[in-house]
């Protein structure tokens, strides 16, 4: 019992017939001149394009090999899916590289480079700027402090001498108060030495 399909026999017909016109233009092609000099040497050729053929027939035989249930050979078909998947990772993989070589030619262009610079200096000038304004208001706290500082300093200074004034006119007052005092009790005993004088010439 046969398992190959019929269009799979129609195929290898067509196969055939591709491979025959392909030998016939490839004789076409070739100069008259350069041709082959032997007959012995026009059968190598043959022999090696025929192997050629029949090499690719067979790989083609065996890709489409059937089983008795109508499906590829398990091992056919999970090395076409792993080929199939190897491809198409080497396809992302090349793309990728594309890209990195595109990246990479681009950062080592000279233009890249100066705009990288210019961007670069500007950022930093940007930074620069932005550490000035957001210093000021600090600065102007900082001023500010310093000047309520320097003002309460100066009250204690102020305060200090005034308490140093009032302390010497509190000793002044007191003083005072007891040369008053002082004067006052000789005062009285004056007038109470005289009152006892104007009592003895009374009397």
């Amino acid at each position: 019992m046969s398992h190959t399909p019929i269009n799979n026999v129609n195929s290898k017909e067509s196969f055939k017939k591709q491979t025959t016109l392909l030998e016939k233009r490839m004789d076409e092609s070739i100069p008259y001149d350069q041709k082959c000099k032997s007959s012995k040497e026009l059968f190598k050729i043959k022999i090696s394009v025929g192997t050629i053929i029949d090499g690719v027939e067979h790989c083609k035989e065996l890709i489409t090999k059937q089983t008795y249930f109508g499906h590829i050979d398990p091992f056919i078909q999970n090395t076409i899916e792993a080929n199939f998947c190897l491809s198409e990772t080497n396809k992302l993989m090349y793309t990728d590289l594309k890209k990195f070589q595109a990246e990479l030619d681009r950062r080592n262009d000279i233009k890249y480079a100066s705009k990288m610079e210019i961007n670069f200096a500007k950022a930093k000038g940007d930074l620069i700027s932005y550490k000035m304004e957001s210093q000021k208001p600090f600065n102007i706290y900082t001023q500010q402090l310093n000047d309520l500082n320097q003002t309460l300093s100066e009250m204690k200074k102020e305060l200090s001498a005034y308490q140093e004034t009032i302390s010497i006119l509190s000793q002044a007052k007191e003083a005072q108060i007891k040369l008053y005092k002082a004067r006052e009790d000789k005062e009285l005993d004056k007038v109470i030495a005289l009152e006892n004088k104007v009592k003895v010439l009374d009397n």
